[in-house]
């Protein structure tokens, strides 16, 4: 039983290999190899990690050929209408489903702990399409903001290793693999995704007003906050009063201190911009009025002439 859904699996992701070579437009030698890559890199990428003799992909009879099958499937039919990609869509998700629990289930018999196995179990799934993105130059399918791939292969091997402890491994096959095939269905059906960095917002705690004031008033060298003592009008942030510090006044009849501080700048060479403009304006308005003279003006002038 599950030797066949194995080879299924192996036709549909062969099937998937070839549809990216038909969009690439490679020749029938790029079918074939990126049908293989597809359909069996993430199984030997699993098989190099656990290091337990050579990569099934080598010693099973049957899954080249069936990687090949689909090779010249995608070669031979478009597979672009509406049936076909539906088809392919649950075929994939059941092939995702067991891949997940199959790598999960050999890296915990390996004697791997739970979370290298999970992460062989998600490797064996996604794995092969990850190679092939990198091969024809394109970032990996579960790297994007797509319908969840990556996710559902990692829920399948959950799955896988909670029926590993309970001693049902074969339960956690079948498990895994509808609940998966179920996740991406509805993932595709209602384009389910994991949130982008852009849509998760912390909020932004302000800095009250009076500490911006305090902390632009401090003395930059030393960063010390100046404080006026009303009663001897001194600084006793450790600088003296110049011209051009703030100058304090203390009225004996209310008692209230007023500190005048100087214009910046700024503020004054945008005053003598805007004098500037004005002039400019009033001249050019003056222009106007001089060069529109009456006709009878004109006529008396040469008149005069």
């Amino acid at each position: 039983m599950f030797l066949t859904v194995d080879i299924i699996a192996l036709v549909t992701n062969g099937i998937m290999g070839g549809v990216i070579a038909r969009r690439m437009n490679f020749d029938p030698v790029g079918f074939v190899v990126m049908a293989i890559v597809t359909a069996l890199g993430g199984g030997i990428v699993r098989d190099l990690m656990i290091d337990q003799g050579p990569p099934v992909a080598t010693t099973n009879p049957w899954y080249l050929p069936a990687a090949i099958l689909g090779a010249f499937i995608a070669f031979l039919m478009p597979l672009n209408g509406n049936w076909t990609t539906r088809v392919l869509t649950v075929l994939d998700g059941l092939a995702l489903g067991a891949w997940s629990a199959t790598g999960t289930l050999k890296a915990l018999a390996a004697g791997l702990d739970w979370l290298p196995s999970l992460l062989l179990g998600v490797m064996t799934a996604v794995g092969g399409g990850m190679i092939r993105d990198f091969m024809v130059g394109q970032v990996p399918t579960v790297f994007r903001r797509s319908p969840l791939y990556a996710t559902a292969s990692l829920f399948g091997s959950v799955q896988m290793l909670v029926f590993f402890y309970v001693k049902l491994p074969d339960w956690g096959m079948f498990v895994a693999m509808f609940s998966v095939a179920i996740l991406v269905i509805l993932a595709q059906k209602y384009n389910l995704y994991l949130p982008g960095p852009a849509e998760i917002r912390l909020p932004r705690r302000r800095i009250p007003s009076i500490l911006r004031r305090e902390a632009r008033s401090a003395n930059p060298s030393t960063g010390a906050i100046p404080v006026v003592d009303a009663a001897a009008g001194s600084r006793t942030d450790g600088t003296t009063d110049s011209a051009s510090d703030a100058v304090v006044t203390q009225r004996e009849t209310s008692g209230s201190v007023t500190q005048n501080q100087p214009r910046p700048r700024a503020d004054q060479q945008r005053r003598a911009q805007a004098r500037r403009v004005h002039h400019m304006r009033a001249q050019r308005s003056q222009a106007r009025t001089e060069g529109a003279a009456p006709k009878w003006r004109l006529r008396q002038s040469r008149n005069n002439r």
